[in-house]
């Protein structure tokens, strides 16, 4: 009969120690997944407030990635376009081999309209290219992956002064013109080509539109307004 108060007592002991080492095992649980949900969402956190790596701009070196020379959606869907130009409606044509070197063939361009308005010049050419090869290529690409050999710039050999493409920056993205790298051609297609330049610092009425890889359209007339329409002067 001793031992009857002993076995009374063990049993609630018993439970009590139960309990409380299950009381203890959910806790470090409890702790250990706070701890774990906690360190994603730091993560999350910084890689949100991290800054976009930033990418050079096309045009800054001749070497052009292979994406923008392939698709050309980049540049040219920003910048201003001519638009859809038959090349049978220019007012004069010029020939020229094509300067890559691994390229045979001719491209012509067409002479549309050059345009003062207000303080600037728009320049409207078409560049028709003729090759053997069967592939695509861009304005940049047949000359010589450089962008020089492309741009045209004016002369006025009377007051001996140039006047190149406008420009808002340094790097190729800034040309006021159409990209040399935007359009992929096939032989016979055609592009527009776009470009803006400074008015005229002296009263003239023709200047001379150069090509870097080709002959030149000399003495072309410079249009007044959008459309060349010719507004009266005072009092007439």
């Amino acid at each position: 009969m001793s031992n009857a108060p002993s076995m009374k007592h063990t049993a609630p002991r018993l439970e009590l120690v139960q309990k409380a080492a299950g009381l203890a095992a959910l806790a470090a649980f409890t702790l250990t997944a706070c701890t774990a949900n906690d360190e994603p969402a730091d993560t999350n956190q910084g890689a949100a407030e991290s800054p976009d790596t930033e990418t050079p701009a096309d045009g800054q070196t001749d070497d052009t990635d292979d994406d923008t020379t392939q698709t050309g959606t980049d540049a040219g869907d920003e910048q201003p376009s001519a638009g859809p130009v038959d090349p049978d409606d220019a007012l004069e044509t010029v020939s020229y081999e094509i300067p890559a070197e691994d390229v045979d063939g001719t491209i012509t361009v067409g002479f549309h309209h050059l345009q003062a308005e207000g303080e600037t010049m728009e320049l409207l050419l078409t560049f028709t290219p003729e090759f053997e090869q069967h592939e695509a290529y861009t304005l940049w690409q047949l000359h010589s992956q450089t962008h020089a050999l492309v741009e045209p710039a004016l002369y006025d050999r009377e007051n001996l002064k140039r006047y190149a493409v406008l420009r808002s920056g340094s790097n190729q993205e800034s040309i006021w013109s159409t990209h040399g790298h935007a359009v992929e051609l096939t032989s016979g297609d055609t592009q527009g080509y776009w470009a803006n330049y400074a008015a005229p610092q002296d009263d003239i009425d023709t200047i001379s539109v150069g090509l870097p890889s080709g002959p030149e359209f000399k003495d072309v007339e410079i249009q007044q307004g959008s459309g060349n329409v010719e507004t009266p002067e005072d009092g007439e």
